[in-house]
Formats: structure tokens, C-alpha cells, sequence
């Protein structure tokens, strides 16, 4: 396999955003001798605004063109004129992590306690989720998606057109890789995801990239890929059109 490495630039979430969500908008102007002109319209969004608080982990985008925010004080939906927190009980946490839409329009999401979805207008929090720090997830469509944890742990959920829920979870007792240790008491910290030719592309702290594929007994294989030169803590990783893989690592 093809790997390849894509430059990171190390700027914090606070410092490249300035304690604010900046939004640019791009306009292009046809100048008289036919040829065109780009011009960078900034505006923000901040706490003056509405938005819950100065830190935003992760943005997504609904079918109807709203944008959504996962910060460290709640779960907040921008419509073009007005923010707006969405609390709900259904929520396992306020420091909301990550945010992914599915084709058909559930928002999948992760906390610091856990995961839930939005469906039908209505939240899920994700069994086998509770307490686990949700660190990304990957939302193909028909009704599933898989999370990973700070725990170690990489979570299947498949929901049916019922809206009931099924879980399945890796969990370092199904595989020592996704331990730091031989012994399994100190579990691997997994931080990106990626679907590549139907297997599913792990990131990690310490380990550098893992591959789940099912065996023929419907039980997961996990195993390391091993590229040149290596990264051990990869921060993020995507699949392009060409199915090669790339990933930002520290």
C-alpha cells in the first residue's frame, strides 16, 4: 500500500482561530475584459454571538446548508443569521469533540463521556459509548458509523430504519495492538479514521496506523501497517479518490 505523508502545521485550535470562528466566503468578480477577480470576505462568529464557548473542536454541515459546532461548552447550529446552543438530555456531555452528518442526515457526535446520534429530530446516546472520550468517527451512510475512543477502543454502530441501535466494540481485550503495553492495562489512545478498500484505517498515539479487516469467523483482525518512514503518533489520516492514504502526524 501507498502511503504518504501530508505536512501538519502545529497551530492551536485557540491561536489559529483567535478565541473566535472566523467563516470566509469567497466572491468572484467577471471584470470587463472577461477574465475574473477573487475576494475573501471574513466574518465571525463568538461568544458575543452565541456561540457557547471560545474553543470549537470540530464543524459539520446539514443537508439544508446549517452549520454545526462541537465546542467545549455544548453543541451549537448556525443558521446564517443567529447561533443557537442545542442542549438536550440525550447528550452524554457539553464538551462535545466531534461531528460527523451521514448521507441521509444523522448527526453522529462524540463527547468526553461518551457518543450519540441525531435522527428523526431526535438524540441517541450510543450504548457501550458511556464515559469513553470519542475521539473521531467515519459515517459512510445506511445507518452506520464507526467511532474510536481514547480508550482504545473502536466502535461499530449500526442503526436500522426503526431507529434501534446495535453496538459492536474492539476493545483491547480483542487484540494486544490496541494496548500500549503487552500486559493490556494501559489501552492505546486511537485519534483519526479512514475507509480504504474496505478496510478501516486507524490512527494512534505511539502505534502509528492500524488496519481492521473481519476474519472469516465474523471476528476483527487488527493489524499494524507499517510504512517508511514510520509515524507512531498520528493525528489524522484520509483516503483520497485514488485510494491512497495519507495522514499528519506530530
Amino acid at each position: 500500500m501507498r502511503v504518504r505523508r501530508k505536512i501538519r502545521l502545529k497551530v492551536g485550535m485557540a491561536g489559529l482561530l483567535g478565541f473566535s470562528l472566523l467563516a470566509i466566503n469567497q466572491v468572484a468578480r467577471s471584470a470587463s475584459d472577461g477574465s475574473s477577480a477573487s475576494l475573501h470576505q471574513w466574518g465571525a462568529v463568538t461568544l458575543f454571538h452565541g456561540l457557547p464557548s471560545d474553543h470549537v473542536r470540530a464543524i459539520a454541515q446539514d443537508n439544508e446548508g446549517g452549520m454545526w459546532f462541537a465546542t467545549d461548552g455544548g453543541l451549537a447550529k448556525y443558521d446564517g443569521r443567529r447561533v443557537q446552543k442545542v442542549s438536550d438530555e440525550a447528550l452524554p456531555s457539553e464538551h462535545i469533540r466531534v461531528l460527523k452528518f451521514d448521507p441521509e442526515g444523522r448527526l453522529w457526535l462524540g463527547t468526553d463521556a461518551g457518543a450519540a446520534v441525531l435522527a428523526n429530530n431526535q438524540f441517541k446516546r450510543i450504548p457501550k459509548t458511556e464515559s469513553r472520550t470519542i475521539t473521531a468517527i467515519l459515517a459512510p451512510g445506511g445507518g452506520r458509523a464507526w467511532m474510536t475512543s481514547a480508550q482504545g477502543e473502536v466502535f461499530d454502530c449500526r442503526m436500522n430504519r426503526e431507529g434501534a441501535l446495535t453496538i459492536q466494540a474492539i476493545t483491547p481485550a480483542d487484540s494486544p495492538l490496541l494496548s500500549v503495553d503487552a500486559s493490556g492495562h494501559a489501552a492505546l489512545e486511537l485519534t483519526s479514521l479512514a475507509l480504504l478498500d474496505n478496510r478501516l484505517i486507524v490512527g494512534t498515539h505511539s502505534r502509528g496506523l492500524l488496519q481492521i479487516e473481519p476474519a472469516e469467523n465474523d471476528r476483527p483482525v487488527v493489524t499494524e501497517i507499517l510504512s517508511r518512514p514510520r509515524a507512531f503518533f498520528v493525528e489524522a489520516i484520509e483516503a483520497d479518490a485514488k485510494h491512497q492514504l495519507w495522514f499528519g502526524s506530530q
